[in-house]
C-alpha cells in the first residue's frame, strides 16, 4: 500500500493538473482514514498556491484591462454616431424617390407622345397607299377596258407590290376590300382575256378549221396573249388544250385508219382546215407533205414561247400515231413488197429531218423506226407466222388425206451362183423376221421374251390342249416400223407441255440415264452357208400408209417460205435491201412457228374424236417433212455463204417425235384408265356386285375396244394400230388373270364362269385375224393377236387351267407350254385355288416343283 502522503499529493495533483498517477501501486490503494486527510491538506495547500498566484497575475495585468476598458467605451460612442448618421441618409433618401417618380411619369407622357406621332405617321402612309393602290386599280380596270390587257396585268401586278408595303394589318378592313377588288378586276381582265384568245385562235362549229387572225383591231395580238397565259400560269393547260381540238380538227381526220374517209390538208392564208377526200392511192409521201405544211403553218404563225411547248406536246403524240397506222402497216410480210417498204423508209428520214429544220420535236421517234426497221420486219414475220400458224390450227382436223411413210434398208440374202438373171438392187419385198425387232410399244416389250422361251422347246399338238401353234405363235410378225416411236411414250407424256416451247433443255444433261437394258435374245443355232451360195446385199424399201389432218403441212409450208425468205435476203443481189441485216433473224423463226404448233396444237386435237391419235401421225408427218427438207438443203448449191449452217431442223424434228409419242401416250394412259375402271378399278372385276353386272363389264371393255379399234383402223398405220389396241388388250389381260391369282377360293362353278368371261376377250382375236385367211375349219387362220398383247397367251391359258381337270392341267404342266407363261407356284397356286387338298393334288404339286422348267425357259412375268 502507497504512503498516505504520496496518495494525497497524488490526490492534489489530480485536482489541479488532471494527472493521473503513474505509480500502479498508488491508482490500485483505497484512500481512507489518514490518507485522506492528508489528501485535504495537500488539496488546501494547492489551493492556497493557486490563489495567491492568480493574485499576483492580476496584479501585473491591471493596466492593460484598463485600456480595454477605455477602447469599449470609445468603440460604443463610434457606433452611436454611425446610428445618427443612417437616420440622416434616410431622412435623405425619403426626398429622392420622389423626384424620381416625377421623372418616371415625364418619360412615360413623352413616350406616349412619340407613338402617338408614329401612329399618325403610318396612318397617313397607310391611308396614302390605300389611295394610290385606290387609284392604280381604276387605272388597270381602265386598261382592261381599252384591251390593253398587259398594261392591265402590269399594273395589277403593281398594285399587288403596293398593297404588300402598306404598314398595315392584312385583315384590316381597307386591305381586306382592295384585295377583294383586285381580284375582281383580275377576273375581269382573265374573262376578257379569254374572249380574245378565241377570237385569235378560232375552231369552226364543224371542227374542220383553225384561223389564227393577228389582223384583229385591239393591242392585243397574239405573242401578248402567250405572255398574258403564262401570268396567269395557264400556259400548260392552255397548250394542252389547243393540242387536243387540233389533233381532233386536223391531225386525226388526216392520220387515223378507219375512222371514216381521210381529209387533205389545206392551207389558206391564216387558216388551215381538213376538208377534201384523200384518194386510196395517196401514201405516205402525201401523208408528210400534208403534216409538212401543218407545221410550218403553225411556226409562221405562233410565237415560240407558245410554238416551242406545242411541238413537244403535239409531236410525240403525232409520230407514235404515224408509226402505229402508218409505219408499221407498211412493213411488209414478204419480199415482194419491199421496194415500196424502201420508199417508205427514205420517206420517213426525210420527213424526220423536215421537221428538225423546222426546230420541231419528234424527228428522235421516226429515226428510231427508221434505224429499228430491219427488226421491226422480222417482228412483224414473226407475229404473221404465229398468228397463221394459230388460226391454221384453230380450224380443227378439217379434211383428212392418207400419206406414205417410206424406209429403204438393207439386208442379207443367199443365192446360187449359177442361177442366170438372179435379181439385184433395189427391190420391194418381205422384211426379215427380225427387222423390226426394236420397235414395239411400252407394254409389248414382254413380247420378246415370248418369242424366246418359244425357241427353248418343241410345239405339242396332243390331246385337247392349245399348243402355241395353234395360237399362233409361230404365225410371222407384221411389219411395225411406223409405231416404233411409241417406245417412251409413256414416260414422255408428263413432259409434253415443258417440251412444246423448250423449257428444261438445259436440265436434260444432268438428268441420269434411265434407259432399260434390253432383254437378251438367245442364242441362235450358227447355220453354215448353203453349199453354192453366195452372199448378196439387197436394198429393201417398206412403205406403209396412215392419215393425217389439214393442220401438218400448212406449218410447213409457213416454214418453208420463212427460209427461202431468209435465203434471197442472203444473195450478193439484196446487199442493198433494207431488211437484209435480219436474214439471220428469220432462220430462228421455224423454232418458234413449231413451237406454237406443239404448244397449241393439243387444245384442237382434243375438241376432234381420235385427236390424239391425229396429233401423232401429224407431228410425225411433220417431222418426216422437215427431214426431208433439212436432207434436201444440205444438197442445195445455191446457198450463199451467210445462209450455210443457219438451218439446223434436227433437234426440231426429235422434238416433233418426242411430241408425237407424248400425243400417242396421253391417248393411251387415257384409254388404260377407262378399261381398268371398267373392270372395277382398284378392286376385282368379279366384284361388280354379281353375275350379270361382271358380264356387263366385261361385255363394256369388249365393245370399248372393238370402238376404238375401228375408229384408230382409219387414222392409224396397219403397225401402229396392232400396237396400239395390242398394248389394250394386254391391260386387260394383266387386270384379269392379276384378279384371279388374287382370289382365295375358287369353285368349280366359278371357275367356269370365270373362264367364260374370259372367253368374250379372247373373242377380241378375230381383230388380228388375217384378211382374206381361208375359213377351213381344217386350216384355220392363225390371229396375231400375241405378237401385239402382252400376257394375251397367259389369259388364254388361264382360261384353259380354269376348265381343266387335274390330269389336264398336269398335262399342260409337261407336254404342253403352260410352263412357258406360269410359274411353278403360280400353278401351284391355282391347285390350291380350285381343287381341294387330297393325295392327288399333293402328288401333282411335288412333281410341279420338282421339275419348275419343263420347256427349258423360264415363264414371263407380269
Amino acid at each position: 500500500m502507497a504512503a498516505p502522503k504520496a496518495l494525497g499529493q497524488s490526490i492534489a495533483n489530480f485536482a489541479r493538473d488532471g494527472v493521473f498517477p503513474g505509480d500502479d501501486e498508488i491508482s490500485k490503494s483505497y484512500v481512507e482514514g489518514e490518507a485522506l486527510e492528508l489528501a485535504l491538506q495537500a488539496v488546501t495547500a494547492a489551493r492556497s498556491a493557486l490563489e495567491d498566484e492568480i493574485r499576483k497575475t492580476s496584479r501585473d495585468s491591471a493596466p492593460e484591462v484598463d485600456s480595454w476598458i477605455k477602447n469599449a467605451h470609445a468603440l460604443q460612442e463610434d457606433i452611436e454616431n454611425s446610428k445618427r448618421l443612417a437616420e440622416d441618409i434616410a431622412r435623405e433618401a425619403e426626398g429622392g424617390d420622389a423626384l424620381q417618380q416625377a421623372a418616371k411619369e415625364d418619360a412615360e407622357h413623352v413616350e406616349f407622345l412619340e407613338k402617338e406621332v408614329e401612329y399618325s405617321n403610318q396612318l397617313k402612309e397607310a391611308l396614302n397607299g390605300i389611295q394610290d393602290v385606290q387609284r392604280m386599280l381604276d387605272r388597270a380596270e381602265g386598261a382592261g377596258v381599252e384591251g390593253k390587257l398587259l398594261d392591265a396585268l402590269n399594273i395589277l401586278s403593281q398594285s399587288w407590290e403596293k398593297m404588300e408595303n402598306i404598314p398595315a394589318h392584312e385583315i384590316t378592313r381597307p386591305l381586306s376590300v382592295l384585295n377583294e377588288r383586285a381580284f375582281l378586276v383580275k377576273e375581269s381582265i382573265h374573262e376578257q382575256f379569254g374572249h380574245i384568245w378565241n377570237t385569235l385562235v378560232h375552231f369552226d362549229e364543224a371542227m374542220t378549221s383553225l384561223t389564227i387572225d393577228n389582223s384583229l383591231d385591239g393591242p392585243t395580238d397574239i405573242p401578248q396573249s402567250v405572255l398574258i397565259m403564262k401570268a396567269y400560269k395557264e400556259d400548260d393547260m392552255r397548250t394542252k388544250k389547243f393540242c387536243d381540238d387540233f389533233e381532233a380538227a386536223i391531225v386525226h381526220p388526216r392520220v387515223l385508219i378507219g375512222h371514216g374517209p381521210l381529209k387533205s390538208i389545206s392551207v389558206e392564208g391564216t387558216t388551215i382546215r381538213a376538208s377534201e377526200d384523200v384518194p386510196a392511192s395517196l401514201g405516205i409521201r402525201e401523208l408528210f407533205l400534208d403534216l409538212e405544211k401543218m407545221i410550218r403553218f403553225l411556226t409562221e404563225n405562233f410565237p415560240p414561247d407558245f410554238a416551242q411547248p406545242l411541238s413537244s406536246v403535239l409531236m410525240p403524240k403525232l409520230t407514235t400515231l404515224i408509226r402505229e397506222t402508218w409505219l408499221d402497216s407498211a412493213v411488209p410480210v414478204s419480199l415482194d413488197r419491199m421496194t415500196d417498204f424502201r420508199n417508205a423508209i427514205a420517206l420517213v428520214h426525210e420527213f424526220a429531218e423536215k421537221i428538225n429544220s423546222l426546230g420541231w420535236g419528234g424527228a428522235d421517234n421516226l429515226n428510231d423506226w427508221v434505224e429499228s426497221s430491219p427488226r421491226l420486219w422480222v417482228a412483224k414475220r414473226r407475229e404473221t407466222a404465229l398468228d397463221s400458224t394459230r388460226k391454221q390450227l384453230s380450224k380443227g382436223i378439217g379434211s383428212t388425206k392418207g400419206v406414205e411413210r417410206t424406209e429403204t434398208q438393207f439386208i442379207t440374202e443367199f443365192i446360187e451362183e449359177d442361177i442366170p438373171g438372179a435379181p439385184e438392187g433395189k427391190a420391194t419385198a418381205k422384211p426379215a423376221d427380225d427387222w423390226d425387232v426394236e420397235w414395239s410399244d411400252d407394254e409389248g416389250k414382254d413380247d420378246d421374251k415370248v418369242k424366246a422361251k418359244n425357241t427353248g422347246g418343241g410345239n405339242d399338238t396332243e390331246g385337247n390342249t392349245r399348243s402355241s401353234s395353234s395360237l399362233g405363235r409361230d404365225s410371222p410378225k407384221e411389219n411395225n416400223w411406223t409405231a416404233g416411236v411409241v417406245k417412251e411414250a409413256a414416260a414422255d407424256d408428263d413432259d409434253d407441255g415443258a417440251d412444246a416451247w423448250g423449257w428444261g433443255d438445259e436440265d436434260e444433261g444432268e438428268a441420269p440415264a434411265e434407259a432399260e437394258e434390253p432383254a437378251p435374245e438367245p442364242e441362235k443355232p450358227k447355220k453354215s452357208e448353203p453349199h453354192g451360195m453366195k452372199e448378196v446385199q439387197r436394198e429393201v424399201t417398206l412403205t406403209e400408209k396412215y392419215t393425217v389432218s389439214s393442220m401438218p403441212e400448212p406449218v410447213f409450208d409457213t416454214i418453208r417460205h420463212i427460209i427461202e425468205d431468209g435465203v434471197t435476203l442472203t444473195r450478193e443481189n439484196h446487199d442493198t435491201n433494207p431488211v437484209s441485216a435480219a436474214a439471220v433473224g428469220l432462220f430462228g423463226l421455224p423454232t418458234l412457228v413449231l413451237a406454237m404448233y406443239r404448244a397449241s396444237a393439243p387444245v384442237y386435237y382434243n375438241l376432234a374424236a381420235g385427236g390424239n391419235m391425229y396429233c401423232y401421225n401429224d407431228a410425225m408427218h411433220l417431222s418426216d417433212l422437215l427431214e426431208e427438207f433439212s436432207e434436201n438443203w444440205s444438197q442445195r448449191t445455191d446457198l450463199g455463204p451467210r445462209a450455210k449452217g443457219k438451218v439446223r431442223l434436227d433437234g426440231e424434228v426429235q422434238s416433233l417425235l418426242k411430241f408425237s409419242r407424248a400425243a400417242y401416250g396421253r391417248e393411251m394412259s387415257t384409254q388404260r384408265t377407262i378399261i381398268t375402271d371398267l373392270l372395277g378399278g382398284a378392286q376385282s372385276f368379279l366384284n361388280q356386285g354379281d353375275a350379270t353386272a361382271d358380264r356387263v363389264a366385261v361385255e363394256s371393255v369388249v365393245a370399248h375396244i372393238r370402238s376404238l379399234a375401228t375408229q384408230w383402223r382409219t387414222i392409224l398405220s396397219e403397225s401402229a394400230w396392232s400396237q396400239a389396241v395390242g398394248a389394250l388388250l394386254s391391260t386387260v389381260a394383266r387386270k384379269m388373270i392379276s384378279d384371279v391369282t388374287d382370289l382365295t377360293v375358287l369353285g368349280a362353278d366359278e371357275a367356269f364362269r370365270v373362264a367364260e368371261l374370259i372367253a368374250l376377250v379372247t373373242k377380241l382375236d378375230d381383230l388380228f385375224t388375217p384378211e382374206g385367211a381361208d375359213d377351213d375349219p381344217e386350216n384355220p387362220p392363225v390371229p396375231t393377236t400375241s405378237h401385239y398383247a402382252a400376257f394375251w397367251l397367259k389369259l388364254h391359258f388361264l382360261s384353259e387351267v380354269l376348265q381343266s381337270n387335274l390330269r389336264d392341267l398336269m398335262f399342260l404342266w409337261s407336254k404342253s407350254d403352260l410352263s412357258l407363261y406360269f410359274g411353278a407356284e403360280e400353278v401351284v397356286d391355282l391347285i390350291e385355288l380350285s381343287f381341294e387338298t387330297n393325295r392327288r393334288t399333293k402328288e401333282a404339286i411335288a412333281e410341279i416343283r420338282s421339275e419348275p422348267f419343263p420347256r427349258g425357259v423360264a415363264p414371263e412375268t407380269m
